[in-house]
Protein backbone atom coordinates (compact mmCIF):
# COMPACT_ATOMS: atom_id res chain seq x y z
CA UNK A 1 0.00 0.00 0.00
CA UNK A 2 1.27 3.71 -1.00
CA UNK A 3 -0.15 6.92 1.19
CA UNK A 4 -1.73 7.51 -1.72
CA UNK A 5 -3.63 4.25 -1.55
CA UNK A 6 -4.26 4.28 2.05
CA UNK A 7 -5.71 8.14 2.09
CA UNK A 8 -7.88 6.83 -0.85
CA UNK A 9 -9.41 3.77 0.92
CA UNK A 10 -9.84 6.05 3.78
CA UNK A 11 -11.99 8.54 2.06
CA UNK A 12 -14.03 5.56 0.34
CA UNK A 13 -14.51 4.11 3.71
CA UNK A 14 -16.00 6.93 5.41
CA UNK A 15 -18.42 7.47 2.41
CA UNK A 16 -19.18 4.14 2.62
CA UNK A 17 -19.96 4.20 5.93
CA UNK A 18 -22.46 6.99 6.25
CA UNK A 19 -24.31 5.75 2.62
CA UNK A 20 -24.93 2.18 4.14
CA UNK A 21 -26.25 3.23 7.30
CA UNK A 22 -28.61 5.75 5.94
CA UNK A 23 -29.84 2.57 3.45
CA UNK A 24 -30.40 0.73 6.55
CA UNK A 25 -32.53 3.37 7.91
CA UNK A 26 -34.33 3.46 4.74
CA UNK A 27 -34.74 -0.33 4.15
CA UNK A 28 -36.83 -0.23 8.30
CA UNK A 29 -38.63 3.12 6.56
CA UNK A 30 -39.81 0.73 3.91
CA UNK A 31 -40.55 -2.22 5.94
CA UNK A 32 -42.93 -0.18 8.22
CA UNK A 33 -45.19 0.22 5.20
CA UNK A 34 -44.86 -3.40 3.54
CA UNK A 35 -46.87 -5.36 5.76
CA UNK A 36 -45.93 -8.69 6.95
CA UNK A 37 -43.17 -9.09 3.69
CA UNK A 38 -41.37 -6.34 6.29
CA UNK A 39 -37.73 -6.24 4.11
CA UNK A 40 -38.08 -9.43 2.43
CA UNK A 41 -37.30 -9.09 -1.08
CA UNK A 42 -40.82 -10.15 -2.30
CA UNK A 43 -43.99 -8.52 -3.35
CA UNK A 44 -45.78 -6.75 -0.65
CA UNK A 45 -48.65 -4.41 -0.77
CA UNK A 46 -48.03 -0.68 -1.92
CA UNK A 47 -45.34 1.85 -0.16
CA UNK A 48 -47.66 4.49 1.75
CA UNK A 49 -45.14 6.99 0.30
CA UNK A 50 -43.58 6.10 -2.77
CA UNK A 51 -42.53 8.75 -4.09
CA UNK A 52 -40.58 10.07 -1.06
CA UNK A 53 -38.93 6.84 -0.28
CA UNK A 54 -38.24 6.36 -4.25
CA UNK A 55 -36.13 9.07 -4.32
CA UNK A 56 -34.31 8.50 -1.63
CA UNK A 57 -33.80 4.99 -2.52
CA UNK A 58 -32.42 6.42 -5.84
CA UNK A 59 -30.10 8.90 -4.27
CA UNK A 60 -28.80 6.03 -1.77
CA UNK A 61 -28.29 3.69 -4.84
CA UNK A 62 -26.55 6.41 -6.74
CA UNK A 63 -24.02 7.15 -3.84
CA UNK A 64 -23.55 3.50 -2.60
CA UNK A 65 -22.55 2.33 -6.80
CA UNK A 66 -20.37 5.76 -6.89
CA UNK A 67 -22.56 7.24 -9.85
CA UNK A 68 -21.62 11.16 -10.23
CA UNK A 69 -20.96 13.88 -8.56
CA UNK A 70 -21.87 11.94 -5.52
CA UNK A 71 -19.05 11.02 -2.87
CA UNK A 72 -19.22 7.39 -3.59
CA UNK A 73 -17.77 8.46 -7.64
CA UNK A 74 -14.70 10.66 -6.08
CA UNK A 75 -13.74 7.86 -4.04
CA UNK A 76 -13.20 5.18 -6.93
CA UNK A 77 -12.20 7.67 -9.13
CA UNK A 78 -8.93 8.60 -6.05
CA UNK A 79 -8.89 4.44 -5.66
CA UNK A 80 -8.12 4.09 -9.18
CA UNK A 81 -6.02 7.11 -9.42
CA UNK A 82 -3.91 6.07 -6.54
CA UNK A 83 -3.74 2.52 -8.18
CA UNK A 84 -1.59 3.91 -11.48
CA UNK A 85 1.62 2.12 -11.92
CA UNK A 86 1.36 -0.30 -9.03
CA UNK A 87 1.42 -4.08 -10.37
CA UNK A 88 -2.31 -4.38 -9.32
CA UNK A 89 -3.59 -1.68 -11.29
CA UNK A 90 -5.46 -4.13 -13.47
CA UNK A 91 -6.38 -6.32 -10.47
CA UNK A 92 -7.55 -2.55 -8.71
CA UNK A 93 -9.64 -1.45 -11.81
CA UNK A 94 -11.39 -4.71 -12.31
CA UNK A 95 -12.72 -5.05 -9.12
CA UNK A 96 -13.31 -1.19 -8.80
CA UNK A 97 -15.65 -1.11 -11.37
CA UNK A 98 -17.17 -4.77 -11.27
CA UNK A 99 -18.32 -4.20 -7.80
CA UNK A 100 -20.42 -0.45 -9.21
CA UNK A 101 -21.15 -2.12 -11.76
CA UNK A 102 -23.00 -4.91 -9.57
CA UNK A 103 -24.29 -2.68 -7.09
CA UNK A 104 -26.12 -1.17 -9.61
CA UNK A 105 -28.06 -3.79 -11.16
CA UNK A 106 -28.59 -5.39 -7.57
CA UNK A 107 -30.20 -2.37 -6.05
CA UNK A 108 -32.23 -1.45 -9.21
CA UNK A 109 -33.09 -5.35 -8.93
CA UNK A 110 -34.67 -4.50 -5.02
CA UNK A 111 -36.51 -1.48 -6.26
CA UNK A 112 -37.81 -2.69 -9.02
CA UNK A 113 -39.32 -5.81 -6.34
CA UNK A 114 -40.34 -2.94 -3.67
CA UNK A 115 -42.01 -0.13 -5.93
CA UNK A 116 -43.51 -2.07 -9.23
CA UNK A 117 -44.36 -5.57 -7.90
CA UNK A 118 -47.17 -4.86 -5.88
CA UNK A 119 -49.80 -6.92 -4.32
CA UNK A 120 -53.68 -5.50 -3.28
CA UNK A 121 -54.02 -4.60 0.77
CA UNK A 122 -55.64 -7.09 2.62
CA UNK A 123 -58.11 -7.10 5.05
CA UNK A 124 -56.70 -6.23 8.39
CA UNK A 125 -52.87 -5.80 6.98
CA UNK A 126 -51.33 -3.31 9.42
CA UNK A 127 -48.93 -0.71 7.77
CA UNK A 128 -47.82 2.33 9.10
CA UNK A 129 -46.34 5.70 7.66
CA UNK A 130 -42.97 7.32 7.88
CA UNK A 131 -41.56 7.55 10.98
CA UNK A 132 -40.49 11.02 11.60
CA UNK A 133 -37.11 10.17 13.56
CA UNK A 134 -36.38 7.62 11.16
CA UNK A 135 -37.23 10.35 7.71
CA UNK A 136 -34.99 13.15 10.06
CA UNK A 137 -32.25 10.72 10.05
CA UNK A 138 -32.66 9.34 6.22
CA UNK A 139 -32.00 13.07 5.70
CA UNK A 140 -29.31 14.21 8.08
CA UNK A 141 -27.32 11.11 6.31
CA UNK A 142 -28.14 12.53 2.53
CA UNK A 143 -27.10 15.82 3.64
CA UNK A 144 -23.62 14.20 5.13
CA UNK A 145 -23.49 12.55 1.78
CA UNK A 146 -24.16 16.13 -0.06
CA UNK A 147 -21.64 17.75 2.02
CA UNK A 148 -18.83 14.67 1.69
CA UNK A 149 -18.85 15.81 -1.88
CA UNK A 150 -18.60 19.62 -1.52
CA UNK A 151 -15.84 19.48 0.91
CA UNK A 152 -14.19 16.67 -0.44
CA UNK A 153 -10.93 18.32 -0.65
CA UNK A 154 -10.05 19.39 2.94
CA UNK A 155 -11.66 15.60 3.47
CA UNK A 156 -8.95 14.39 1.10
CA UNK A 157 -5.98 16.56 3.07
CA UNK A 158 -7.25 14.84 6.45
CA UNK A 159 -7.01 11.08 4.83
CA UNK A 160 -3.58 12.17 3.28
CA UNK A 161 -2.42 13.48 6.96
CA UNK A 162 -3.63 10.46 8.08
CA UNK A 163 -1.60 7.94 5.28
CA UNK A 164 1.16 10.07 5.77
CA UNK A 165 1.36 9.13 9.29
CA UNK A 166 0.07 4.93 8.90
CA UNK A 167 2.87 5.17 6.76
CA UNK A 168 5.47 6.08 9.11
CA UNK A 169 5.16 4.33 12.22
CA UNK A 170 8.35 5.17 13.77
CA UNK A 171 7.11 8.60 14.08
CA UNK A 172 3.88 6.84 16.18
CA UNK A 173 6.26 5.32 18.25
CA UNK A 174 8.45 8.69 19.10
CA UNK A 175 4.94 10.46 19.67
CA UNK A 176 3.72 7.82 22.43
CA UNK A 177 6.71 6.61 23.57
CA UNK A 178 8.73 9.91 24.10
CA UNK A 179 12.15 10.47 21.62
CA UNK A 180 14.83 8.30 23.79
CA UNK A 181 12.78 5.09 24.49
CA UNK A 182 11.64 5.30 20.74
CA UNK A 183 15.52 5.28 19.75
CA UNK A 184 16.73 2.70 22.46
CA UNK A 185 18.21 -0.24 21.26
CA UNK A 186 16.02 -2.85 23.00
CA UNK A 187 13.30 -1.73 21.08
CA UNK A 188 12.35 -4.20 18.12
CA UNK A 189 9.44 -5.33 16.05
CA UNK A 190 7.06 -7.76 18.22
CA UNK A 191 6.95 -11.35 16.48
CA UNK A 192 4.49 -13.43 18.27
CA UNK A 193 7.43 -14.72 21.04
CA UNK A 194 7.51 -13.47 24.34
CA UNK A 195 10.55 -12.46 25.85
CA UNK A 196 11.87 -14.36 28.62
CA UNK A 197 11.91 -13.03 31.73
CA UNK A 198 14.34 -11.38 33.43
CA UNK A 199 15.45 -12.99 36.98
CA UNK A 200 17.01 -10.70 39.21
CA UNK A 201 19.75 -12.77 41.45
CA UNK A 202 18.33 -13.04 44.92
CA UNK A 203 21.05 -11.18 47.36
CA UNK A 204 23.04 -13.37 49.83
CA UNK A 205 22.46 -12.30 53.37
CA UNK A 206 24.98 -11.63 55.89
Amino acid sequence: FTPASLSASLYYTLHSTVVIAGLFLLVELMASQRGEARDKLQPAVALREPLLLGLMMIFGAASAAGLPPLPGFLGKLMVLESSSGLPAQAWVWTVVLMVGFFSIVGLARAGVVVFWHVQPEQDGAVTSGASLKLLSAVWAIMLMTVAMAVLASPIKRYTDATASQLADPAAYVRAVLGPERATTPTMRTYDGVRPAPVVKPQEERP
